[in-house]
C-alpha cells in the first residue's frame, strides 16, 4: 500500500487555481450552539469558482454544530465534468487545539487517496505550524510489516 506524502503550500487566495484542486476544507465555527462560516474571502472565491450556497447547504445539515473536528462532505460536479468535494469542516471556536483537530479530520478524511485539497481554517499566522504538524502526523501511513 502506497501513501502520497502531503504536500503543503502557502497560497495568495488572489492566485489560487480552483482547477489544481480536488477538494476544499472550508471553515464552520461555533458559538452558542450554533454554526457558521468563516473565512469570507475564501467563501466568496470559492462560490465564484463552483455553483454552490454554501450557506443553505448548512442549513441542511441542522445537527452540525461547528464543533472542532466534525465534518460534512458535499460533492459537486464542476461544467467540465470534474469531480469536486467541497469540506465544511468544525473549527469550534477557532483556538489552537479546536483547528488542529479540524486539520486532522481532514486529515484522515483524504489520507492515502491522492486528493489535493485546499485547506483555509487557518486565520491567524501563529497557528499555521501547529495545524500543518498536525496534517502530517494524521496523514502518516505505516505500511512496513515489522518481524
Amino acid at each position: 500500500m502506497s501513501s502520497k506524502i502531503p504536500q503543503i503550500d502557502l497560497i495568495d487566495l488572489t492566485k489560487l487555481d480552483f482547477n489544481k484542486f480536488d477538494g476544499f476544507a472550508v471553515p464552520v465555527g461555533q458559538k452558542e450552539e450554533k454554526s457558521f462560516l468563516n473565512n469570507q474571502a475564501f467563501i466568496k472565491a470559492l462560490a465564484k469558482a463552483f455553483p454552490i450556497d454554501l450557506n443553505s447547504e448548512l442549513k441542511k445539515w441542522p445537527d452540525f454544530l461547528g464543533k472542532s473536528g466534525e465534518i460534512i462532505e458535499i460533492p459537486i460536479v464542476t461544467e467540465k465534468e470534474k469531480r469536486v468535494r467541497i469540506f465544511l469542516v468544525g473549527t469550534g471556536e477557532g483556538k489552537r487545539e479546536d483547528l488542529k483537530k479540524a486539520a486532522v479530520a481532514v486529515a484522515r478524511k483524504v489520507k492515502g487517496n491522492g486528493q489535493n485539497v485546499a485547506l483555509a481554517i487557518v486565520n491567524e499566522m501563529a497557528y499555521v505550524a501547529n495545524v500543518v504538524m498536525a496534517l502530517l502526523l494524521a496523514s502518516f501511513v505505516w505500511n512496513k510489516k515489522t518481524p
